[in-house]
């Protein structure tokens, strides 16, 4: 049998393609809009103090950023550690 797929909020995560060292970009389809994106999965254990300030940064920027030709902050989830919440 197949492995259960993988979900981000609304987001089912389809196949990866992409990784680096802090996180992994996935093809993902919206289970209600069926609109295909990208969903990029950062861990955050992995970013220093300044790495994630300016991830936040970043974010910030793309909430407030609307041009045909930057990408789009379509949706923003955080959860927690699996692991960690046990």
């Amino acid at each position: 049998m197949g492995e259960a797929q993988r979900e981000a909020g609304q987001w089912v995560l389809e196949r990866e393609i992409g990784s680096g060292s802090f996180a992994k970009v996935w093809a993902a389809r919206h289970r209600q809009t069926q609109q295909v994106a990208a969903v990029k999965e950062i861990n955050l254990d992995k970013l220093s103090k300044k790495l994630q300030e300016s991830l936040a940064s970043e974010v910030a920027v793309l909430k407030h950023t609307q041009h045909h030709n930057i990408v789009c902050l379509l949706d923003l989830i955080k959860v927690r550690n699996r692991t960690s919440a046990q």
